[in-house]
């Protein structure tokens, strides 16, 4: 069932709105709103699937309307009602961010029903689409910019006082992987792996996939302790991924951590991280090493 959210002040179109879709026979919830800030209100409580969007309301008007709910609630489709018989008006709605845009004077089932529909596939593309442009296609994991992109916020809530820890992993001798089991398997392999890292991580904790079979695991508000125990975790868990086309593996990880505590900005962080990974790779792989920790941090973990 579908909960739609009418912000609209005029009682007449309300139940013009309701009339439309009892006709159209979709199966629906609605809600009202006579205000924006009373239909802002009520997405905050979350469960509303689309907004039609009237453009007059008592507390705000015009193309400002739709600023407000498009840039909040990116999610949902906006379709935007006006009295305006203009085209002009509805377009400049879609530019700002809204799905689609009804004439009220045109107003009928049929055409309610396809906007509504159009609205939905629409916005489901638009999310697939900026999903895309940030994740890696492959691993579904972040990539390299827009983990750069959370990388940066991290370091910015650093310095008010909130450290996270950085941990940057590869999977040793994944080369071997492919060479005698072929791309495809690597492939199967780099997804499984993402996966089991997943299933070690809070809600909060970011994983990107930088490139290849090296990741990036972001955790943030814990101290360097914390994530060292879940940086094992995830050595385990990778170590324990069995079956890859038909050979049992068993895949090590080599891991650097590095604390984000404000005093670096991106670049030169990532490059310490990278600076552990390669000592710990040097130091003979299978094992964490940690920036500014100390020496047991190299020692390979049981």
């Amino acid at each position: 069932m579908m909960n739609i959210l009418v912000i609209d002040d005029d009682d007449g179109d309300i139940r013009m709105v309701a009339l439309a879709l009892k006709q159209a026979h979709l199966d629906y919830t609605l809600s009202t709103a006579g205000t924006l800030a009373e239909g802002m209100a009520r997405l905050r409580r979350r469960g509303i699937d689309l907004v039609l969007l009237d453009l007059g309301l008592p507390d705000s008007r015009g193309l400002e309307t739709v600023d407000r709910v498009c840039k909040a609630y990116t999610h949902i489709p906006i379709v935007v009602l006006t009295g305006l018989s203009s085209e002009e008006a509805g377009l400049d709605a879609i530019r700002r961010g809204a799905s689609d845009y009804l004439i009220k004077d045109k107003l009928s089932a049929d055409v309610l029903s396809r906007a509504i529909r159009y609205s939905q596939e629409r916005k489901k593309l638009e999310q697939r689409l900026i999903f895309l442009a940030s994740h890696d296609p492959l691993t579904g994991a972040l990539n390299r910019r827009a983990f750069e992109e959370t990388v940066n916020r991290s370091i910015a809530r650093a310095h008010r006082g909130m450290n996270s820890v950085l941990i940057l992993f590869d999977v040793d001798h994944f080369k071997q992987i492919n060479d005698t089991l072929g791309h495809s398997a690597g492939d199967d392999a780099l997804v499984n792996i993402a996966q089991r890292v997943r299933d070690q991580l809070r809600a909060g904790d970011v994983l990107a996939r930088l490139g290849g079979d090296e990741f990036a695991v972001l955790l943030e508000g814990v101290p360097m302790t914390v994530a060292h125990t879940v940086a094992n975790r995830l050595r385990t868990s990778v170590a324990e991924l069995g079956e890859v086309s038909g050979r049992v593996v068993h895949p090590t990880l080599s891991v650097g951590l590095v604390e984000i505590d404000g005093q670096l900005e991106h670049e030169p962080l990532i490059s310490q991280a990278d600076d552990c990974l390669y000592r710990a790779k040097s130091q003979g792989r299978d094992r964490l090493v940690c920036m500014n920790h100390p020496a047991g941090c190299a020692a390979p973990q049981d």
